[in-house]
């Protein structure tokens, strides 16, 4: 049974990934803890998760950057694929987990235009992009020239969701950013320019 075979590391990353990317809140992430406890204390005889472990809390204000900092990134990181990762996060607020299924066919570069294919709510989104994000992703596909997903690992498959998340920090790093953020945090970031510009969110 391959559920048996989960490490403590996998079931942790697994409920990483359910408050930073699915948004899950937390009478639900309580629900999705006890479960697995459950099932491997009773059913499967193991204690995946420690002794006083602490359940994963839902933080209700979302970190975001300011415009320096977003700067300071797309000055300081070389990596065009990277670059492309952030930018798309912060310009068109999308998931990790949607970012690694864009396929090479669903960008428009000309018409600036991205499309998401069955997003959280199980609907294709088309996603605008500005003329500095399709300078990024134009940049990125000639340089790296991926052929079916829009980022693919060395194996030609999607980037792995992991990788994304990794791009992510690496690229604070490099920016010499210390704020703990994740793409909801890229997203809140744009809006809160887009307010600052006198932009109306009701209508984007």
């Amino acid at each position: 049974n391959i559920i048996n075979k989960l490490t403590t590391k996998q079931v942790s990353s697994y409920l990483l990934y359910c408050i930073e990317e699915l948004g899950v809140k937390d009478h639900q992430m309580h629900l999705r803890v006890n479960a697995i406890k459950f099932y491997f204390q009773e059913v499967a005889k193991k204690d995946i998760l420690p002794v006083g472990f602490s359940r994963p809390r839902n933080k209700s204000e979302v970190k975001s950057l300011n415009n320096s900092d977003l700067w300071k990134i797309f000055e300081a990181v070389d990596n065009s694929k990277y670059k492309a990762i952030v930018s798309l996060a912060y310009s068109a607020g999308i998931r990790v987990s949607d970012i690694s299924t864009i396929r090479v066919a669903d960008i428009d570069l000309k018409g600036n235009k991205v499309l998401i294919r069955k997003t959280a709510s199980g609907k294709d989104k088309s996603f605008t992009l500005s003329k500095n994000d399709s300078a990024i992703l134009a940049k990125y596909i000639r340089e790296f020239k991926p052929e079916k997903y829009l980022f693919e690992g060395a194996d030609g498959g999607a980037y792995s969701i992991r990788s994304i998340q990794h791009a992510l920090k690496s690229s604070l790093q490099t920016a010499r950013i210390r704020k703990k953020i994740n793409t909801p945090g890229l997203s809140k970031s744009f809006e809160e320019h887009l307010k600052e510009q006198g932009a109306d969110l009701a209508v984007i």
